[in-house]
Order: C-alpha cells, then sequence, then structure tokens
C-alpha cells in the first residue's frame, strides 16, 4: 500500500509537470504496485496507460516492458492468445533497441505461452534464446525458460536432460510467478519419473502460489499433473473431475 501511495504521488507530479517521459515510468510502476497488492484490474488500467502514451512518444524500450508485463499477465490468468501476441512483439520491439536482458525477458514468457499452447519446437526455440542471455537479473527469465526446457526435456524422456535443469531451477530464487513455473516444471517431470510423492510436493507448492497469486490460467497446467497423480492412486472419479475442472478454466 505504501509502495502504490509513493508511485501515485510521484505520477501526480510528472503529470503537472507534462512530462511525458516520466509519467510513463510513474505508470508503469503504479500499475505493477498495484498487482504487488493483489488489485489486478488496477494493473491493467495504469500498465494499458503507460503502454499507451509511451507508443504515443516513441518510447521503445518502455513499450517492450509494457508489452511484457501485460503479456505476462495475460498468460497466468489463461488469456493464451493475448499473451502470445503481446509477448511476440515485445520481443519484436526488446529486438529493435537490442537489449539483451528484454529480449530474454520477453522469449522466456513466449516459450511460456507456446508450451501451454502445445507448440512444443516454437518453445524450445525461444526457451533457448532466453537460456542463453547473460545478463544480471536472471532469476524470472531463467526460471521461465528453464522450465520450458525442463518440461521439454519429460515429454522427450530425457533424464539427463532432467536431472540437469531440475539441478539449475532450484538454484534459483525466483518470484512467486516464477515459483509457479518452477514447481510445476518439477511436479511434470517427477511425475513422468514415477517419483510420485515429489511430484505431489511439487505439485502442491504449485498450486498454492497459483491461488495466492490469483493465477486461474495456471490451472489448465497444474491440475492435469494432479489428475494423473490421482489416478495412480486408483481415484479414477476424482482424476476425471480434475480433468474437468483444467479443461473450464
Amino acid at each position: 500500500a505504501d509502495a502504490v501511495h509513493q508511485f501515485e504521488e510521484s505520477l501526480i507530479f510528472f503529470r503537472r509537470l507534462k512530462d511525458d517521459f516520466y509519467t510513463v515510468q510513474a505508470l508503469h510502476r503504479v500499475g505493477v504496485s498495484y498487482l504487488y497488492a493483489g488489485i489486478q484490474d488496477n494493473f491493467w488500467k495504469f500498465t494499458r496507460e503507460s503502454l499507451a502514451l509511451a507508443r504515443k512518444i516513441g518510447q521503445t524500450l518502455s513499450i517492450a516492458i509494457c508489452l511484457y508485463n501485460l503479456g505476462n499477465m495475460a498468460i497466468f490468468s489463461g488469456n493464451y492468445d493475448e499473451g502470445e501476441n503481446l509477448c511476440q512483439e515485445a520481443v519484436s520491439f526488446a529486438h529493435e533497441v537490442d537489449n539483451e536482458s528484454d529480449i530474454a525477458h520477453a522469449s522466456s514468457l513466449l516459450a511460456m505461452v507456446k508450451l501451454v499452447k502445445g507448440d512444443l519446437e516454437g518453445a524450445q526455440v525461444s526457451a533457448e534464446e532466453a537460456a542463453s542471455a547473460t545478463q544480471t537479473n536472471v532469476f524470472l527469465t531463467h526460471t521461465y525458460a528453464l522450465g520450458v526446457l525442463l518440461v521439454l526435456a519429460g515429454i522427450e524422456g530425457n533424464e539427463r536432460k532432467i536431472t540437469d535443469k531440475s539441478a539449475r531451477i532450484q538454484k534459483l530464487v525466483p518470484t512467486r510467478a516464477g515459483r509457479i513455473v518452477r514447481d510445476w516444471s518439477l511436479a511434470v517431470t517427477n511425475c513422468v519419473l514415477n517419483n510420485n510423492e515429489a511430484a505431489w510436493h511439487y505439485e502442491r507448492e504449485a498450486l498454492h502460489e497459483a491461488t495466492v497469486f490469483q493465477a486461474t490460467g495456471c490451472l489448465t497446467w497444474c491440475l492435469p499433473v494432479a489428475a494423473v497423480l490421482t489416478a495412480r492412486e486408483g481415484k479414477l472419479q476424482r482424476a476425471g473431475e480434475l480433468l474437468a475442472l483444467a479443461f473450464h478454466h
């Protein structure tokens, strides 16, 4: 609440100065502050306003950042087509300003949405581009990228890749959104390896984080893992209910 108040005061100040450059920054920070305060409607409102003003004045880097944040929330809300379009545009703008960090951020998120939409080849390409970037702020980017590569290794059944990427992703200290991806990818791969106890541990963690983060879209990826694990326990009716719940989200 304090962060929201402080950034709203700075927004009022820059608007009075009619300083569009810093107004874009302030709008963006107000939006992100509302997101962390759990008020998603205000996140969408201020971030879209920041994006519109950034487009108007041609502030390319801010456009890329706003597109990335909007794409991130679209994906975690289950709006995959909108998320993919936003992330694809973010990648293009990040390349335009040749900003490696933002290219990596946008590519990692694009990899996520391609994976959940079933474009495994596209997910691999985007995840590898993000994972290969050499920037200092790597936690969220590398969590998304490694999470995608870990799931792809699980689908492939490549135990060497699974072991390597599992070890790497567990060394990261991601944000809440990153923790959802990390724990979900570990749940998937442990499920593939028939490590049911470990899979349940990570599955419960992912579901908990998704609930706290109000990331309803994540249920479409998390619940199928729970359904498989539940079916292995012989509870077929409950497994079917979980799949139906995932479908309706």
